[in-house]
Order: C-alpha cells, then structure tokens, then sequence
C-alpha cells in the first residue's frame, strides 16, 4: 500500500463515511482503489488506520550507532562508507551499504559539487548584451543555436 500520511488515512475513513465511493476517493489521492479498499477493511476491522507491525530482518545497528554514523559522516563529509563501516564501535562488522542506509534514513545523500567556471562580472555583462542583441529573435531562428557552456557532458 502507498505511504499516506496519518492525516490521509484518518481524511479517507470520513469520506467513506460521509458517503463517498470508493473510486472518487483513490482518484482524489491518487492512489489505487484497492489501497482505499484495504484501508477501509483495517479500519472495519482493527478500528485502526495505522499499518499494523510486520516481522522483518532485525537492524544490525543500535540507535546509538545510526547516530554515531550520522555524526561521523558530518563531522567527515569526504569519508566513505566502507571507512566509516570499519570504524563504528561495536562487536560486529557493517556493511558500508548499511552505512549509506542509515545515511539515507537521515536525509543525507551522496553529492558531488559540479566543476563550473567562476562568472565574473565581465562576463554577466557580456552575456546580457548579448541576450540584449538577441532579444527579437524568431523560433526558426533560434533552432540555429546550442548553449553548450551550462551543460555538463562528460
């Protein structure tokens, strides 16, 4: 079933309530009928609209060490994942694909800065007279023309 969010769902059951089909519903959130349909059933049934907890593979960290990575990784933003698995205090080894996990599970994401050349001043100016000459251009003429120094190819 798709994510809702605790709002969702609890906005979902009063419109079945109030009267609604099923089918307006999953329209209105964009969701398939069968995710309404089984969020009604829970609600029928359990009196709940929560996802009841599943069994599932049992975390190899402790929430002390999802932190300890996270404040690792921030203090060393330049550290790998597989140095940062070999360094977490603890008696049993991480996999660095945990350890990019749990960074994800934080919101951080791997990024890497774009080489671009600096903009000066001079060349603002250059490229506003320029945009400034062609302003009266027509579509067929500007089939004619690449931008080639904003795009990154490698």
């Amino acid at each position: 079933m798709p994510r809702l969010t605790e709002n969702e769902r609890l906005r979902i059951i009063g419109m079945l309530e109030a009267g609604m089909t099923q089918n307006d519903i999953a329209q209105r959130f964009n969701v398939h009928r069968n995710t309404i349909q089984s969020l009604a059933r829970r609600y029928r049934q359990y009196g709940i609209t929560r996802d009841r907890p599943r069994s599932g593979r049992p975390r190899v960290t402790s929430h002390q060490q999802d932190n300890y990575i996270r404040l690792t990784h921030l203090r060393n933003r330049f550290q790998t994942a597989s140095l940062t698995s070999r360094n977490i205090p603890g008696l049993r080894n991480i996999h660095p694909r945990t350890v990019r996990n749990r960074l994800r599970e934080h919101g951080i994401r791997p990024r890497r800065p774009a080489i671009r050349p600096v903009l000066q001043q001079r060349h603002r100016q250059a490229r506003l007279a320029w945009c400034r000459r062609h302003i009266r251009y027509t579509q067929r003429e500007w089939t004619g023309i690449l931008f080639t120094d904003e795009s990154r190819f490698h």
